[in-house]
């Protein structure tokens, strides 16, 4: 007598079939497996840790400072985040003791950036020196690397001082488009009024300092240690200066300003490039665009601009600031490699945490 058939359903076939799938797989697995009919999952071992300590200092230039506050070497009370560069893991929040510390137990291996803030109450403010005006707070940016033998992390906090002009945003960056490929004329640079008082443009510098990115056999560092040992100076041969005759450019506290090479829209040329059609200031160069509604700075460096103004790259270039000057007002250096004298500007005040932004002034 024939057995009875049995009439599978759809979900029946499907079931069916996943299990043939997957008893499939799994012979698969197993004979690709180098010998022994089964495959090993090895996880990679975890970056060792240590308990870290960071010590919160004032800046060498600021102990007078901190001592009048009674904090004598070290900044309590700050806020302090700790962010994992190498990783997606949560920054670390804390607030330094006492004696300026923040203790991290078990802290991974890896680099870190440590953002400190410390604001003054009305009380420690008045027990500065009449001399430090426009100090509201403590605060420093610093880059960190914890190894398994790492304990204790110093890091020097500086007194924050209102009263500068500011790059508080830049793009450097060469965006990257599918059709034309790089695309090097849409960098521009945001400038941020940290003054109490209205700063004017009218004169004032930017330009691009003296660097070296490679040590050459016939250009080794040693030949230019005239600038790179300069610790006082700032050394160009590409400058722009704002226009104006001296209060045609007022820029409020508070206020930003936004200058670029080209004041057009890039984006419709470029995937990725800005749009700075609405910049305040637009680089001087004779062979490109010219936006007649933006104010054009002027080229004054030894270097005449012809492209689009000063190409700057993110990873190497000393950006800065001066004060008006003149032609008289500067020193000039041999040519450095180069048909060009630089020209030498002193630095007085760095105004950047990133340390991209130099005040400075002739000699």
């Amino acid at each position: 007598m024939r057995a009875p058939r049995v009439r599978r359903t759809s979900s029946a076939r499907t079931l069916a079939l996943a299990l043939a799938l997957a008893l499939a797989l799994a012979l698969t697995l197993t004979a690709g497996a180098c010998g022994t009919g089964e495959i090993t999952y090895v996880n990679p071992p975890s970056p060792p840790s240590t308990d870290v300590t960071i010590k919160l200092a004032p800046d060498a230039e600021d102990l007078s400072l901190a001592a009048a506050l009674g904090w004598a070497a070290a900044i309590p009370g700050a806020d302090v985040s700790i962010i994992p560069v190498d990783s997606s893991a949560s920054p670390l929040v804390s607030v330094s003791s006492i004696s300026g510390e923040i203790t991290l137990p078990g802290l991974a291996a890896g680099t870190y950036l440590v953002r400190v803030q410390r604001v003054l109450t009305p009380s420690e403010a008045a027990k500065l020196p009449s001399t430090a005006t426009g100090i509201d707070g403590w605060a420093t940016l610093a880059r960190v690397v914890v190894s398994g033998s790492t304990r204790n992390v110093p890091v020097a906090v500086q007194a924050s001082r209102r009263g500068s002009l500011t790059i508080s945003e830049w793009f450097f960056n060469d965006p990257q488009d599918p059709k034309i490929g790089s695309y090097s004329y849409s960098q521009y640079i945001e400038l941020y009024n940290n003054a109490d008082t209205t700063v004017y443009l009218d004169g004032i510098r930017f330009g691009q300092g003296f660097h070296l990115s490679y040590d050459y056999p016939n250009f080794p560092c040693s030949a230019y240690l005239q600038t790179t040992g300069d610790t006082t100076s700032i050394w160009a041969i590409d400058v722009q200066q704002f226009p104006g005759r001296g209060h045609d450019y007022p820029v409020a506290p508070g206020q930003v300003v936004l200058f670029g090479q080209d004041a057009i829209d890039h984006s419709v040329i470029a995937q990725g490039a800005p749009d700075l059609s609405h910049a305040n200031f637009e680089e001087e160069a004779s062979l490109d665009v010219d936006n007649p509604a933006v104010p054009n700075m002027k080229s004054v460096g030894p270097r005449f601009q012809q492209y689009h103004g000063i190409n700057l790259n993110p990873l190497f270039n000393v950006v800065f600031l001066s004060l008006p000057v003149t032609a008289a007002d500067l020193r000039y250096s041999p040519s450095l490699g180069s048909d060009y004298r630089w020209e030498r500007y002193v630095a007085h005040q760095t105004v950047s945490d990133w340390a991209v932004s130099v005040f400075a002034r002739g000699p």
